[in-house]
């Protein structure tokens, strides 16, 4: 299959690897910061509220959950984008869309960018999620001080079904993930301009993230926003998305030129 042949060609490249391998394990390093307390006499956390998406660092600014989620469109073009770019430049696009046709070319490229980087991010909160449940195993400590107060029923369901909550928000957040990264890759297979599709893709990731309801709400469990601020958010952003997709693909397949 083309996907299999783009993704295996993406490996054939080390500086993708290693940008790969610190995603993947970058998560882990927060445990780091937890561990170095528990001598210091602070409590253990429960291990659901030591996950990697509850952003309860003390003391870092929600540093961690920043660098990984505020630039994940970079990461994401330099993982499955840049190879578009890489294509026009050399004269290759028009070498491979003469043996596949461009509509597989690009929805080719579409699934593989999502795919990736949604097993990517998956793989990369899988890994820290159960890392806590073995580091912190028997932790009773709650960051939150009074769980009989519940703001919601979605928030009475959180507190009752913690891990299932931290599943529910790691799969949202590969999802967007993967949106993002198809955006990138749309916007590579258009443009051409790296400096140009770099900008384009960081204000479509940004421009949620700085709202009032803002799109990092979709990414944090157990917090005080209800199913009605989390619910618009999601399905907001997300029909942005796929329509911006939509639009560059049927431009490409339908109305772009096929020679450079």
């Amino acid at each position: 299959m083309i996907i299999d042949f783009l993704i295996k060609r993406l490996w054939k490249d080390s500086i993708r690897n290693i940008l790969f391998c610190i995603i993947l394990f970058y998560p882990l390093i927060e445990i780091i910061f937890y561990l170095k307390d528990i001598p210091l006499g602070e409590k253990v956390y429960y291990p659901d509220y030591s996950f990697f998406l509850m952003c309860n660092t003390a003391g870092t600014g929600h540093m961690f959950q920043a660098l990984l989620l505020w630039f994940m469109p970079i990461y994401c073009l330099v993982l499955t984008a840049d190879d578009c770019i890489e294509d026009y430049n050399l004269g290759l696009r028009n070498v491979i869309i003469s043996k596949i046709g461009k509509k597989k070319y690009v929805q080719s490229h579409l699934a593989k960018s999502f795919i990736y980087t949604f097993i990517l991010v998956l793989g990369a909160l899988v890994i820290n999620l159960v890392m806590v449940h073995i580091i912190f195993a028997g932790g009773q400590f709650s960051p939150f001080a009074d769980e009989g107060n519940f703001a919601s029923l979605f928030y009475q369901w959180e507190v009752n079904h913690t891990l299932l909550t931290n599943i529910l928000f790691l799969i949202i957040t590969a999802f967007m993930c993967g949106l993002i990264a198809m955006v990138g890759t749309i916007n590579a297979i258009m443009i051409h301009n790296k400096k140009i599709v770099y900008g384009v893709t960081m204000v479509f990731w940004f421009i949620p993230f700085l709202q009032k309801k803002s799109l990092m709400y979709l990414f944090q469990p157990h917090s005080e926003y209800v199913l009605d601020t989390l619910l618009p958010i999601g399905v907001t952003v997300s029909c942005v998305y796929i329509v911006y997709i939509l639009f560059g693909y049927f431009k490409e397949v339908h109305f772009g030129k096929t020679t450079i």
